[in-house]
């Protein structure tokens, strides 16, 4: 039982690791008058949009100033995954995004801007007292980052109300609408 759940877990990193391989060329080509002015289709957006229903990786991790987050108890919301590090300015950048949609969307979508290896005091120290309106799961052991397979920051995955990633993006987004706009088209998908 435990290696057909092994097998599982590997055959779905796999699938991962080679979408963001594809997101992170595909992120490379993307001219800049697209990111300036992102419009409404996932690939207008810069999302990869998978061909087949790909269950999310569950996981269960600490949270900043909060109890641990379990992915599979959060079906049957909307959920974003980030992933981020204090020291990448784009990702420190999108933080802003984050919370206006968690404002925006309170009781119908969950954002995990997840930490990357730092430090418990590190994370508290970046955000200070600001509060926030997502919740911030600290991976500082990179285990999860790992099995996401994630090698470029920030890297972002959206699910459906079953856990399924339907989209993900390597790179930052550009803008406020351009993140509002992936959130509405994952809101769409329903």
């Amino acid at each position: 039982m435990l290696m057909k759940k092994m097998k599982n877990l590997l055959s779905k990193t796999i699938v991962l690791v080679t979408i963001l391989i594809l997101l992170a060329t595909a992120a490379g080509c993307t001219s800049s008058s697209s990111a300036d002015s992102p419009g409404t289709s996932a690939e207008e957006l810069g999302l990869m949009v998978l061909e087949e229903d790909i269950e999310a990786p569950i996981f269960i991790l600490p949270t900043l100033g909060g109890p641990d987050i379990i992915l599979s108890e959060l079906r049957g919301e909307f959920v974003v995954l980030n992933f981020w590090t204090t020291q990448c300015p784009p990702c420190v950048a999108e933080m802003k995004y984050f919370e206006a949609a968690a404002k925006k969307y309170p009781d119908e979508l969950t954002i995990l801007a997840i930490d990357i290896g730092e430090s418990e005091s590190k994370v508290s120290e970046f955000f200070g007292d600001d509060e926030r309106s997502f919740i911030v799961p600290l991976d500082s052991t990179g285990q999860v980052t790992s099995v996401y397979g994630i090698r470029y920051t920030p890297t972002t995955f959206f699910l459906d109300e079953e856990g399924n990633v339907l989209y993900a993006k390597t790179g930052a987004f550009a803008s406020e609408q351009h993140f509002e706009n992936s959130v509405a088209l994952l809101m769409a998908s329903a």
